[in-house]
């Protein structure tokens, strides 16, 4: 949703040849988003206690309990960063760096991901598998924009991009959210081999 509003905008300021704009969109919208990640970092951690009973978490240590969900609150940060520069290479129209962009992710989730998996960290492994591959993505993507971090930054009413992208977000994430909410349940009432069924099952049907 952050990279459809991103790209609506870029390109709108793109095709007026307005691309100080665009620099300006960039730096704002990564600072909110930092501000935003700060926050759904420090409120996942805090609720991780509730989500352990919740999902019935039982590890030998202290550690291993937290280390899920401490990678879990990386990944929101990295989750908000990701598709700002992503929206602006798609709407500029530079589909050889957005779709490199996107093909790099998929080779760090498969090649790192087997790798850590291979050396035994099993669930942590896997997660940060994804931080990896969306921070690693998003500092690419920002390479590919440094023409564009050259501008000097045009100041504009940035409610236009708010009005347009608050009603996105809401419609999006209710969607998502009728869509997943069943495997969450399914985590806290069903035993961990009947919630792989099931989700196996649901994802193939």
């Amino acid at each position: 949703t952050i990279q459809l509003s991103i790209s609506k905008f870029t390109t709108r300021f793109n095709i007026e040849k307005d691309n100080e704009k665009i620099n300006y969109m960039y730096k704002r919208a990564i600072r909110k988003m930092l501000i935003l990640g700060a926050f759904s970092f420090c409120a996942f951690l805090l609720i991780s206690p509730l989500l352990i009973k919740f999902f019935h978490v039982s590890e030998s240590s202290f550690l291993k309990e937290y280390s899920p969900f401490f990678i879990t609150s990386l990944f929101f940060v990295s989750a908000l960063l990701l598709p700002i520069p992503r929206g602006i290479l798609q709407g500029l129209q530079r589909f050889l760096p957005f779709g490199t962009n996107l093909l790099l992710e998929g080779l760090i989730k498969i090649g790192l991901g087997v790798l850590l998996l291979v050396l035994g960290f099993g669930l942590e492994g896997a997660l940060f598998t994804f931080f990896a591959s969306y921070i690693i993505t998003y500092f690419v993507a920002g390479y590919s924009l440094k023409d564009i971090k050259k501008l000097k930054p045009k100041k504009f009413d940035t409610k236009i991009l708010y009005s347009y992208s608050y009603p996105v977000i809401i419609t999006l994430t209710i969607l998502t959210a009728m869509y997943t909410i069943d495997m969450i349940l399914i985590k806290n009432f069903l035993s961990p081999e009947n919630a792989g069924f099931y989700a196996a099952l649901s994802t193939l049907g």
